[in-house]
C-alpha cells in the first residue's frame, strides 16, 4: 500500500507542475515551436535561430517581448521598453 500512495503522490505532483507557466503562458524548456504556437496572435518582429521578438502592449505602454532558446529549448524572456 505505502508503494501506491508514494507513486499516486509522484503522479499527481508531476500534474501540477506541467500547469504552471514560468512567464506569461509558456515555461523554460519549451521548443521555438511551442512557444511560436502560444504566441500566435502577437506580431512578429524578428525570428532568428535562437530568439524570437514580438511586438506587444503591456499595462498600456508598448514593448518588445524577446524569448532566447539554447538548444531549441527556451531559457529567457523579457520585456524591453520601446520608448
Amino acid at each position: 500500500m505505502i508503494k501506491q500512495t508514494t507513486t499516486l503522490i509522484f503522479i499527481l505532483g508531476f500534474s501540477f507542475a506541467t500547469l504552471a507557466s514560468d512567464f506569461r503562458e509558456v515555461s523554460w524548456g519549451m521548443s521555438k515551436n511551442e512557444v511560436k504556437k502560444i504566441e500566435a496572435g502577437l506580431k512578429v518582429v524578428e525570428d532568428k535561430e535562437g530568439s524570437l521578438v514580438y511586438s506587444e502592449t503591456v499595462a498600456g505602454k508598448d514593448v518588445l517581448l524577446s524569448y532566447d532558446f539554447i538548444d531549441n529549448k527556451l531559457y529567457s524572456g523579457i520585456y524591453m521598453f520601446t520608448k
